[in-house]
């Protein structure tokens, strides 16, 4: 009984297929549909986050938010994170991004506001395992600090929290006009607050082993079904 290079080739191919496919790596509240014109400020004084963590290296291929401006249009920044671990991104005062990597970085205009329209990044971006956090605000990066927007909350929105999700503010408690000086991340709870990764996740290669074995097996019974003919 022989089986061929050719045989094989493809039983890998499928193997490889199977182990890696498109999902949502993060979603921290469904998109609930309601025509939304209220929730958490995003400006250059308050940013909101939300972090997650991925057990093994992933391509990230798009990232969503929903995120509606005030009075116009208004160009916020996104930013993607790489944490040391979970928690909050930080605790320097006056330091927002201190300590930690930036693995994407850009600028957009908010959805419009009197709607549950979110605004997409789609991306390709190849990241280890860990602890990330995805940041809205204005202020830095080429986002004038007069732009404003907000993220719609589910007493509004008609969004869905879901297991897991997390919230993190960069504010000033003692004083919420004081800009970067004295503010800092603190840890909050999510009402709604929309943040979604999706991607593929690339699972460790003896992960594939099982399905490798399956696959074998059943070239090798079908192989050994053919010799018998």
């Amino acid at each position: 009984m022989t089986i061929s290079l050719k045989y094989l080739a493809r039983v890998l191919a499928l193997c490889a297929a199977g182990s890696a496919q498109a999902s949502i790596l993060y979603e921290s509240a469904t998109n609930g549909g309601g025509v939304s014109n209220g929730g958490l400020i995003v400006d250059s004084v308050q940013f909101l986050a939300s972090e997650f963590t991925l057990a093994s290296p992933a391509t990230i291929t798009n990232i969503v938010g929903q995120v509606q401006t005030f009075s116009g249009p208004n160009l916020l920044f996104m930013t993607l994170l790489k944490l040391s671990g979970p928690g909050l991104p930080n605790n320097l005062i006056g330091d927002p991004f201190g300590g930690t990597a930036q693995v994407y970085t850009t600028t957009f205009a908010a959805a419009p506001d009197f709607s549950s329209e979110e605004v997409s990044f789609p991306v390709s971006l190849s990241v280890s395992a860990g602890t990330y956090a995805v940041v809205f605000g204005s202020g830095l990066f080429g986002s004038p600090s007069t732009a404003n927007g907000s993220m719609p909350q589910s007493s509004f929105s008609g969004n869905v929290v879901q297991p897991g999700a997390n919230l993190f503010v960069w504010y000033s408690s003692t004083d919420p006009g004081g800009g970067f000086s004295d503010a800092r991340w603190v840890s909050s709870l999510n009402q709604g607050e929309r943040f979604v990764v999706e991607g593929t996740a690339v699972p460790e290669p003896w992960s594939a082993i099982p399905a490798g074995i399956a696959l074998m097996t059943l070239a090798i019974r079908k192989q050994t079904h053919q010799e018998q003919r």
